[in-house]
Formats: structure tokens, C-alpha cells, sequence
């Protein structure tokens, strides 16, 4: 944290950077915000502002769970369903029944889609809170 007021202070640009601390066995998570308020001079007169936001953390962090929970969910049946279509896809190509190849690899299609949705949701999610799935 000192290394990047330091690199801003010394750049002369602007930083921002949350950080945990531990009051009375609590964690509480700051904000810090700052820069030089002066860059084209030779005096710079560096000032910021410390915020709390653990509150907001708190929120991200049962925003993520809860999207990471909702996505688990989604995916348990559609894999399940995506196992049947292709055992339905085999038999389908033993009787060459072409009919039902064409819908069964258009639901397959659709499956993969859905799939891909929530895996992209849930690296969003991961992406957002630091974690990386």
C-alpha cells in the first residue's frame, strides 16, 4: 500500500486502493483515494480521503455467492439434460431417424449456449470480486 502512494506521489498521478483492517476483532475494509492536486507545478500538494466501505464489500461478496450458487444451480440439470441429448443423438444415428438427429442437435446447440452463459456469468462474478474461476 505505501509502494503505491509512494509511485503516485512520485508520478504525480492519482491512486486508488481498498484494503482490510482489523478494529476490535472486526474487519472493516477502507477505501483510499488521492493524488497530486497540483501536477503541472513544481509544489505538489498531495491530499486524499479515506472512505469505509465494508459495507459494500459485504454486498459483493453475497452478490457473488449468490451468483455463484444461482449458476451451480443452473448448470447441475442443463448437464444432466446435455447427457441425455446425446444419448438420445446416438440412438437417433443407429435408427437413422434424421428427423430427430436435426432437433436433438438443435437442442444440443441450445444446451451449449445456455452452458456458456452462465459460465461467462460466473467469470464475471469471479472477475468483479478478484478471483479468478
Amino acid at each position: 500500500m505505501v509502494a503505491i502512494i509512494e509511485n503516485a506521489f512520485t508520478k504525480r498521478e492519482s491512486f486508488s486502493i481498498a484494503f482490510p483492517v482489523i478494529d476490535d476483532r472486526d474487519r472493516r475494509w477502507l477505501s483510499l483515494l488521492g493524488g497530486c492536486n497540483n501536477p503541472g507545478n513544481t509544489n505538489c500538494f498531495f491530499s486524499g480521503v479515506v472512505m469505509d466501505v465494508t459495507e459494500q464489500k459485504h454486498n459483493d461478496l453475497r452478490k457473488s455467492r449468490f451468483i455463484g450458487m444461482v449458476s451451480h444451480e443452473l448448470k447441475t440439470p442443463l448437464t444432466a439434460l446435455k447427457a441425455y441429448i446425446q444419448m438420445l443423438n446416438t440412438w437417433a444415428k443407429k435408427q437413422k431417424d434424421h428427423i430427430t438427429i436435426g432437433a436433438l442437435s438443435k437442442a444440443e446447440r441450445q444446451v451449449k449456449k445456455m452452458l456458456n452463459m452462465i459460465n461467462n456469468l460466473l467469470n464475471l462474478s469471479g472477475a468483479e470480486s478478484g478471483r479468478f474461476i
